[in-house]
């Protein structure tokens, strides 16, 4: 597992070690070793901690109990083969302003077996009038010129206040030299005051000193210039507050480094393909992390959010292609069905899984999967991708143009999730790449974007010179950036489709609530969507694999290995998420064919085009070893019979890339 003192990342199978009450107060040296047993004993060998601390700031004195417990926890880990990277949030607080804003404590503090109470004098410490030590770091609202608020009922500190750094930097040089830990996620680098934050004396004084500008006064002044995208301005301190994001985490790792210390750097954002009014440069910090991956957050319906979670997938396979690292889902699952299901998402889209069912045990299912990834860990990890279209991402247009008017970011989700219900393998390219593989991606989309700079311009040209296809839609270019030039007599271009603006977001039933709630269903659409990618592109892109129509709705992704010796089809079958006999949904609705009761799929035929390959197998988790299967050829198509009774939700197709017929 270890190289050179550091971990293969390909090699980690995280998970979370939950610290809550019992454990920070009750726990002895033998319930710790016990739980870290019981993780290594189901195959994990790395984790990242999670705690009802997690509000690290508002926890201030009870700093010392807390890092006994993470010193206990770590030698426990460590004498198990286990790794262990503390995170928490770098600076969001609990600070209830009224009786409902202390309910929302409660619930969450209850969520991970805690309680206000069973910290002394935490009641009074979070208190408004006697916070100590913490006022003069607060972010600042610019409309109201006061301390902005989460939206987790508390205050936030500013990454450029030297005083918080300052703080803040000590206790992790505490952290590192007391509890052992081998690595640290700083969490929430994140603007708040809902868009409006910082413009505290540090940052007002910064951002004059670094754009030349000066920061409206608060009141009506700020409310004309912020969202006014044409205002040079406005622009500069977007890019400002993510400059500032980025220069902390990099603050962060020249601190442990000027230590004499490494410590391992996975890191996580929950939405990329977002509006990114907090400003995180998860990005953009692409040099600093060990592993990219994604929050598929607690509150998001797993059976119903799936299709926003393969969009962001997207993105981060991308970036861990760019750095050579592992992407990787994190999910909430809390049975069989539903860890099921989010195990099989994160294979089928070539990442890492891990999972955290809020501090619940569910090692003996994780052993199960566990023990399959690492009989098939030469198939299932490092898989390449080859697509049959890609989606091309624009950070700039995605940051720095109106929302409301420029269709970018709306139109990458519709058109992945689209083209993924219709069959097509769906991959993703930043504008900021200094190339685009012909080898790998071979028709792009390229989806209203208003930002296109000249050696974007020169990058498109030279993939279609190589043989690829360009499909422009909504007005590229349209805002700023340079003309299109000699790609409007190659490119396809589209002023507008309907999915440039119709996608699935994801559905939200809180977690936090006291009791089990359900929320109404949205409209479902997903045929819809298909019928229209198919519509658009058809005559352009034939899919790569193609299932016959089948009752399930079966969804495939393909990939190769590491060393490209074997085609992986993923085969997943979503049937029942997308529709429901029911008005609302919630938490507790299973997904059907992951439970352990679902009826076996009936047989089927896959059609996989690519010329030459006459052999394919069949491997899954509901079934104990390899099933060669039974193929034909039509034309350029392999056909695979995919028998009766052998699966419900997710099987794997190998097709080894050697087995060509004589020529």
């Amino acid at each position: 597992m270890m190289n050179n003192g550091k971990i293969n990342p390909w090699d980690a199978r995280f998970g979370f070690f939950w610290y809550n009450d019992d454990e920070i107060f009750r726990f002895n040296e033998k319930e710790f070793d016990d739980k870290a047993r019981r993780m290594a004993e189901s195959g994990i060998n790395i984790v990242m901690t999670f705690s009802c601390t997690h509000f690290r700031w508002s926890m201030k004195e009870n700093w010392d109990v807390i890092t006994k417990c993470l010193r206990d926890l770590t030698d426990a880990c460590h004498r198990h083969g286990i790794l262990v990277v503390e995170h928490h949030s770098s600076h969001l607080t609990f600070d209830p302003l009224d009786d409902e804003e202390w309910d929302y404590m409660e619930r969450v503090l209850n969520k991970r077996n805690s309680s206000i109470d069973s910290w002394e004098g935490l009641r009074d410490y979070v208190s408004l009038d006697t916070i100590k030590g913490t006022e003069s770091f607060r972010q600042i609202d610019g409309r109201t010129g006061e301390p902005a608020r989460s939206n987790y009922k508390g205050w936030c500190m500013c990454f450029n206040n030297p005083d918080y750094r300052k703080e803040y930097f000590s206790y992790l040089e505490r952290l590192y030299k007391e509890t052992g830990i081998d690595g640290i996620m700083t969490d929430d680098v994140q603007y708040f005051g809902f868009g409006h934050a910082c413009t505290c004396k540090h940052c007002r004084k910064l951002f004059r000193e670094r754009h030349g500008y000066e920061l409206p006064a608060p009141g009506e002044e700020w409310e004309s210039f912020y969202d006014d995208f044409e205002n040079p301005v406005f622009i500069a301190w977007q890019k400002f507050k993510k400059e500032s994001t980025l220069e902390f985490q990099e603050r962060v790792d020249e601190h442990f480094k000027g230590l004499g210390m490494e410590m391992l750097r996975p890191n996580y954002v929950s939405g990329n393909i977002t509006f990114n009014w907090t400003a995180y440069s998860f990005e953009k910090a692409l040099h600093l992390w060990d592993w990219v991956f994604q929050e598929n957050c607690f509150s998001f319906v797993i059976k119903y959010s799936w299709p926003q979670f393969l969009t962001e997938s997207r993105h981060r396979f991308n970036m861990g292609r760019l750095k050579g690292i592992p992407s990787m889902s994190m999910f909430y699952p809390d049975r069989y069905d539903s860890f099921y299901f989010t195990w099989a998402l994160s294979m089928a889209w070539g990442q890492l899984f891990t999972a955290t069912p809020e501090g619940e045990d569910m090692c003996d299912i994780e052993k199960i999967f566990r023990d399959f990834e690492m009989e098939h860990s030469s198939l299932l990890f490092n898989q390449q991708k080859k697509a049959d279209v890609t989606i091309y991402w624009s950070y700039e247009t995605a940051n720095f143009t109106d929302p409301n008017k420029c269709r970018h970011i709306s139109a990458v989700k519709g058109w992945t999730q689209a083209l993924t219900f219709a069959g097509y393998s769906t991959d993703m390219v930043f504008a900021s790449e200094e190339s685009i593989d012909n080898d790998v991606h071979s028709f792009l989309i390229v989806p209203d974007v208003w930002i296109l700079s000249e050696d974007e311009v020169n990058k498109l040209n030279r993939f279609i010179e190589c043989g690829g296809k360009v499909l422009f839609t909504g007005k590229p270019a349209g805002v700023t950036g340079t003309p299109l030039g000699q790609l409007a007599e190659k490119a396809i271009f589209l002023a507008g489709t309907e999915l440039d603006n119709k996608y699935y977001e994801p559905f939200n039933v809180d977690r936090w609530k006291r009791t089990s709630d359900r929320k109404k269903l949205p409209e479902f659409f997903a045929d819809e969507m298909a019928e229209s990618a198919d519509a658009i592109i058809g005559d352009h892109v034939s899919r790569t694999v193609l299932p016959e129509k089948h009752d399930a709705m079966l969804n495939t992704y393909f990939s190769y290995d590491a060393k490209g010796e074997n085609m992986l089809v993923h085969i997943i079958n979503a049937m029942g998420t997308l529709d429901s006999t029911s008005e609302d949904g919630g938490h507790a609705d299973t997904v059907p064919a992951f439970t352990k009761s679902c009826p076996k799929l009936t047989a089927f035929d896959l059609r996989v085009r690519e010329s030459g390959i006459k052999k394919a197998y069949m491997f899954s988790i509901e079934f104990e070893g390899e099933k060669e299967l039974r193929t034909t050829r039509d034309g350029e198509y392999l056909v695979i019979r995919i028998p009766g009774n052998t699966f419900s939700g997710h099987a794997i197709i190998r097709i080894p890339t050697g087995h060509k017929e004589e020529q």
